[in-house]
């Protein structure tokens, strides 16, 4: 089509955002948030299960095809283009139809892996990384504080009196409580900080670039 740009929308339908996950004409920027209202074109395509074609669009024709697997709408190909025909030959609707196909089971493979990835690292009760993922990410940072001569502090937290708590008021509440603690654990720290349930009801913190002053503190906090 000689275009001058196209990317990959992805729609998350529990939402309604979308991003762009990659764009051809800057494929160095990822997972760009953009709001569908201030897209028409795109949003018409979506709602509407159908291409949508508007060649006499400024700065540049718009061609959206909804990516559909499974009877659901995964997000969208956004093609812009100042050198598009007035009307759309039969030909190229076909090739487009089975491009948005293609990459729409593509998608929805990524996205299984995706979850099952997510899984496979993640607590269920906490949301929190899990022990095997916390071990791997120890590793990791460990061999960069080496490598670097850089400190790195390790928390380790465990509950007290919690089979007491399970005892007395039931297993939900004290599942509450490890929720409640894992999400205060959370709000505390900073974005390079990687927090994980290690089991039970101990929990650990990697704090990387932290000497011991500054790892009290946040075990205070």
């Amino acid at each position: 089509l000689d275009a001058e740009d196209c990317s990959i929308v992805r729609v998350d339908a529990k939402t309604g955002m979308a991003e762009i996950m990659v764009r051809a004409s800057k494929p160095e920027e990822r997972y760009v948030d953009i709001g569908l209202d201030e897209n028409p074109e795109l949003k018409e395509a979506y709602a509407s299960r159908q291409m949508v074609y508007f060649p006499d669009a400024k700065p540049f024709g718009i061609i959206a095809i909804p990516m559909v697997a499974r009877d659901a709408v995964l997000g969208l190909i956004d093609i812009r283009s100042a050198r598009l025909s007035p009307v759309m030959t039969p030909a190229t609707s076909r090739f487009f139809e089975i491009m948005a196909s293609t990459a729409a089971n593509a998608l929805r493979n990524a996205q299984l892996f995706e979850e099952v990835e997510h899984r496979a690292r993640t607590d269920f009760l906490t949301g929190l990384p899990n022990h095997r993922y916390f071990q791997t990410t120890l590793a990791t940072e460990l061999s960069r504080a080496q490598r670097h001569n850089r400190p790195l502090s390790l928390l380790i937290i465990d509950l007290d009196f919690l089979k007491e708590v399970n005892d007395r008021f039931g297993h939900p509440s004290g599942d509450l409580v490890i929720r409640s603690i894992a999400e205060i654990i959370r709000r505390a720290l900073r974005e390079i900080d990687f927090a994980a349930r290690y089991g039970g009801e101990e929990f650990t913190v990697i704090l990387p670039e932290t000497v011991l002053g500054a790892a009290v503190q946040v075990a205070d906090r």
